[in-house]
């Protein structure tokens, strides 16, 4: 916590994990803090913000679109204009396409990741895409989908390049399980 001089009264700054809840309202008084709660907001840093910052919401559930009940018709027109507005709206339902990777607390942020089949590749993606299923003809799979690339595909040489680097990759990460004591 720390104060820092605005005219002639002093403005609060709060820790992180809490907001500000009351500035200094004359010289020489305290102001107050309160803290975010937990899973639904948080501040990450220092700061002097008088509400907490909303926790992210990954896209791990089934967004719902409701459409109103039509109770009267006037005329033909209204019934199409209404059942495409209908038709667009649950055309456009996203569904399943992040998990959450690490849950919401007084002081961080929510964090998402695409889930398995779709990728995002920028950080504090919104939209997954889903995952290329295959590559065009005359090229073959050099790098599989991961939540943060898409499927690389490449010429048939490359991808023996790749599955050598896979396949000595593999072999040494089964050499450390074995030394580990895990079984593969």
């Amino acid at each position: 916590m720390g104060m820092r001089a605005v005219g002639l009264l002093l403005l609060f700054s709060s820790s992180a994990g809490t907001y500000v809840a009351q500035h200094c309202s004359t010289a020489h008084s305290n102001g107050n803090c309160a803290s975010c709660t937990e899973g639904k907001d948080y501040t990450a840093h220092a700061n002097g913000l008088e509400e907490c910052l909303l926790c992210r919401q990954c896209k791990d559930v089934v967004e719902s679109i409701e459409v109103g009940k039509i109770d009267h018709i006037y005329d033909q027109h209204t019934a199409y204009a209404q059942l495409y507005r209908a038709t667009t709206l649950f055309s456009n339902f996203h569904f399943l396409d992040q998990i959450t990777s690490r849950t919401c607390t007084v002081t961080s942020d929510t964090e998402c990741q695409c889930q398995q089949g779709y990728f995002c590749p920028a950080e504090g993606c919104e939209i997954c895409q889903r995952c290329s299923q295959k590559c065009p003809e005359g090229r073959e799979i050099v790098q599989i989908c991961n939540a943060t690339m898409d499927l690389g595909c490449g010429l048939p040489d490359q991808g023996l390049v790749h599955k050598h680097c896979l396949l000595l990759y593999l072999t040494k990460q089964r050499e450390a399980w074995s030394i580990s004591g895990s079984n593969i």
